[in-house]
This record gives structure tokens, sequence and C-alpha cells, in this order.
């Protein structure tokens, strides 16, 4: 945005009180009245007879909410009080005057003369502290575009030329790249390329729009940054704030974001929801809406994963399912209900080689409600310890007063194995639960568990998107939906997008096949699934 580009330089701050001034969506409170040093005077002329005068970089607000500044809106049609009218002259004039710039709650637009303007925005004041009161401490600033890295460092200077005297350390590097003050920290800037800070020991670093940097450029920016993140091995203190808005699911920042959302890498998240902005309002919403498009503007306004590759749920449905976190946990389990007294749970049971890498997932749903309750993911677990762990969910359940319990597993290599652990059990409570496997066409079990083909895969799937999507299943798990954003279509399968992980996501497709066979033990299963609408393919591809 323009507004990022633009650093006013300021000769007096009045802060004001009971002030206010009228913007596009009702009267703002001003929070101060800025005096700027002297700026060449631009006339401008509206169609509707509307005159301003104002600096070249004045910003006016175009009929989609675009900016435009004052020197280039010649034939754009702005925002005025008396509704939309076009620029029909700009003219430059021979003189120079102070202006004079509001600072107001809420997102800094208001009307000057009738026109919607926006004011100036300051950011750098944390990295500014930083490098005012800390030794030999180094900031690396990075963006897409080098505008967008020019308005980090003019704002930093211009919290750094508005402090008092005494607190203004001196500079033996001051320019629109770098500054560097004489306690030897200073804040470097970058463009985001396959190489940014390579080599260069930095202390905290700040990627801005990360989500817009070419995939192949960020996954190698994120490379070079590793020194840096880890030059002092475990005890590294270096700090990395991305901050970008949404773009799409793939690439390194939906990676990080739902790694953080996911507690696995060590990001904390932090979200600014779009009620949280003043003047987002109805009339707001259905005015962008029209100008932009649905999707547009779920994904840059609401901070919707519109995904860029076809995910096996529309990804509307996914940013519309509600998710909480569990009540309890035991062991690894998170459950999401109080009780489970008199309900007819199935487990669904995916496998990994438990090395540190893939997870091994169960999946617990109440198969009267379809409600999601509970859900294990570990990538540690052994055969062992894995199949002791199934048996021990089975036990609480009945413990705690589940009437029926059904269990099945994938029967790949390692499920194979954890299979013939749970065979040779004797303990009561895996007795009483019914483990459910594949059959044939006369009824008859070749092994425990599924065998996972991609015909079967695919078949799950289908069922699967026609339950959510239906409304029918209640999912609860965020970390779920997570892996749902990044499970596309791929070629004649759908899977993770590199990168991303699909265990939990697999433990429901699992649970679909379970279900083929549940029908013959449930009425409720029965009427459900034969009222799943079987479409014959998914994206095209047959199953």
């Amino acid at each position: 945005m323009l507004s990022e580009t633009v650093s006013r330089k300021f000769e007096d701050v009045n802060e004001v009180a009971e002030w206010e001034v009228l913007s596009h969506d009702g009267w703002r409170d001003v929070i101060s009245s800025n005096k700027t040093i002297p700026y060449i005077v631009f006339e401008i002329t509206l169609d509707n007879g509307i005159v301003l005068n104002c600096a070249d970089t004045h910003i006016l607000i175009t009929s989609d909410f675009e900016e435009v500044f004052a020197k280039d809106s010649l034939g754009y049609v702005i925002k005025t009080t008396n509704g939309e009218s076009t620029v029909t002259r700009v003219f430059e004039t021979p003189r120079s005057e102070h202006m004079y710039d509001l600072s107001v709650d809420g997102d800094n637009l208001y009307f000057t003369n009738g026109i919607l303007s926006h004011n100036t925005t300051t950011l750098g004041s944390d990295i500014l502290h930083d490098i005012i009161f800390r030794r030999d401490y180094k900031v690396g600033i990075t963006s897409y575009k080098n505008a967008n890295v020019k308005d980090f460092m003019d704002r930093i200077k211009f919290a750094y030329e508005n402090l008092p005297f005494w607190m203004k350390p001196s500079a033996i590097e001051y320019n629109k790249h770098n500054i560097i003050f004489t306690n030897n920290s200073g804040a470097i800037s970058q463009v985001t390329g396959e190489t940014t800070f390579r080599g260069i020991s930095l202390h905290r670093i700040i990627s801005d729009e990360l989500a817009f940097v070419n995939p192949s450029i960020s996954d190698e920016f994120m490379g070079s940054l590793l020194p840096s993140l880890s030059a002092a091995g475990e005890n590294s203190t270096t700090r990395l704030n991305v901050i970008s808005t949404v773009n799409g699911t793939e690439g390194v920042f939906p990676t990080i974001w739902f790694g953080a959302v996911n507690g696995t890498n060590g990001f904390h998240p932090v979200e600014v929801e779009y009620e949280e902005i003043p003047g987002r309002t109805p009339e707001f919403e259905r005015d962008m809406i029209s100008k932009i498009g649905k999707d547009r503007f779920l994904q840059e306004f609401r901070n919707f994963w519109i995904s860029t590759s076809p995910t096996l749920i529309n990804s509307r449905i996914m940013e519309s399912l509600p998710t909480k976190p569990p009540v309890r946990q035991e062991g690894e389990l998170e459950i999401y209900i109080d009780s489970f007294k008199d309900r007819k749970i199935a487990i669904a049971c995916d496998v990994a080689e438990g090395v540190g890498e893939d997870n091994h997932c169960m999946q617990l749903f109440d198969l009267d409600t379809f409600e999601q309750v509970g859900e294990l993911a570990n990538n540690m677990f052994n055969q062992t310890w894995y199949a002791k762990t199934i048996i021990k969910t089975i036990k609480m359940l009945y413990e705690e007063g589940a009437e029926d319990v059904y269990y099945t597993l994938e029967a790949n290599g390692i499920g194979a194995g954890i299979a013939r652990l749970l065979e040779n059990s004797t303990d009561e409570y895996l007795a009483r639960a019914t483990v459910i496997s594949e059959t044939d066409e006369h009824g008859m079990s070749k092994r425990t568990g599924f065998q996972m083909s991609n015909t079967k895969k695919l078949r799950g799937c289908g069922k699967l998107k026609d339950l959510i999507e239906n409304r029918m299943m209640t999912i609860h798990s965020k970390k779920l939906l997570t892996e749902f954003k990044f499970f596309t279509k791929q070629g004649v399968t759908f899977k993770a997008l590199s990168g991303a992980k699909d265990d939990r996501v697999m433990a429901m497709v699992l649970l679909m096949l379970m279900l083929e066979e549940l029908v013959n033990y449930e009425d409720k299963v029965n009427e459900v699934v034969n009222d799943i609408n079987e479409a014959e393919e998914v994206w095209d591809i047959l199953f």
C-alpha cells in the first residue's frame, strides 16, 4: 500500500482532545495534529467541483478503496462526501507550504475538503528501542519488494528523528538501506531473495509479506537464515518475526503459520481478526466484495486460507468450521467431550514408523452423532508402545461408560506388526472391543484392519468430503482442520503438499473405510452411509 511507503517529517506534533473528523464510516476521534515541513502544493480538481490543495504524496482513496498519490490521481475515481468523483485536473503550483496531518483512531482514513484521504502511519519503535538500548545488536529487515523495505527503514528513521535530543545516539551510518549507531547496533535492510542475510550474524530478523515471495525463493531464503538463527546452537537467541497477509496455502509462510498454530515449530501465532479493526462494517464488506470478489475479500480481509491448489474439502467450508480446544488430555490423547457414558465409539488408527517423522494417529468418533470425541498423534511410538496405547484407550473408554467400542488400523507392514501384538494380547477390555477389518464378497476378512490402496483412498476421500461438506460430521481438532487445508489433489491422488503432514487426515480416510463395514453393526451408520452422495469422481479422479 502507498501509505506504507510514505514517511512524513513533522516539525511539531500536538496531542488534542475532543476533536473529531468525518470518515467513510462516521466520525472518528482525532489523536493529534501534526505540522509537517514545507511541501510543494498540488491543486487537485474533481468533476463534482471539489478542489483540494495538498502535498504531492498526499494519499487519496479510489472507488475500490485502493490508494493513489495526489500527483498521480488524474483520471481516477475517488471517494468524496458527495459520492464518487473523477479527478479532472492535477496542477503543481510554484509555492511550498507547511501541511497539517491528523492522526486519527481507526484505519487512518478521513475526509479533507470533502475528499477521503489517508494519514501517515508510523512503525519501527520497537526495533528502534532494541538498537538504541542494546550494544552490538543487529536487526535485519526484509520484504518481497524494495518499496516495503524502504518503508520499514523510513519508519525507523521517522521515530529516531522525532526523539528528544538527549535520547538520540550518534549514527555512524545513516542511509536508505542501513542505520548503524555508535553503540555498534543498527538495522540492515535487503529485499527478500535466495541469499538474503547470508553470512550476516543478526539478533533479530523482520520478514514482511513473506506469503508474496515466490515459493522457490522463500525456501532458499529460509535456508539462508539458518546460520543466523542457529549460530549459537541450542543457546541461540536470534528472533524471527514474520508478518504477512494471507496469500494461498503454498510456500513457506503458511507452513510456518500452521506449524505455529499446531505448536510444532517454536513460532507463536498472532492474528489480527477482521472485527478488531474499526470501520469494518457490513456496508464496507458488501462494498469490497462487489469490487474485488468474495474469495479475495475473504483472503485479504478475513484471513481465510483460500487454497491455490484443489483441496479435498472446499476452502470456504473449511474456514467456516468451528474448532475447540480439548476439554482434557489422557497421556497423548486429546479428548473433546465431557463423558463417554452410553456412547458407541469408533477408533481409526493410522500407523507410522515411529522415528520422529510421520505420526501414528488415532481418530475417535461417536457413531450416533458422528462427532469427533478424541485425537492422538505421536511420531515416536514404537510398535509395542502404540499397541499398548490402543489397548489403554479402549480400557479408558469402557471404564468411563462407553457402550460399544470398535477399532481398526491400517494393515501395511508396520500395521500388520501392531495387529499381531493386539491379537496376542489377553487384555479383557480389548477382548470386549470389536475389531473391524475389510471383507471380501463373501463377507470374509483376509487380514486385521484395512490395506490402503489408491482406489480405497479415493473412495474414502469421497465419503469424507460428503460428510464434512454436508455438515453431517463434527470436527473439533484445529490440527486436523489445518492438515485438511494442505491436503490437495496431486496427479491421480490426494495427499499433503510438500512440507506438510496428512497423518490425521489419513486416519479419517481409514475411518471412512471402517464405516463401510460398520453398516452391518450399527443402524445409524447404515442410515448415514446410505445417505452419503457417493460422487463418482472428485476433480476428475475416478474411483
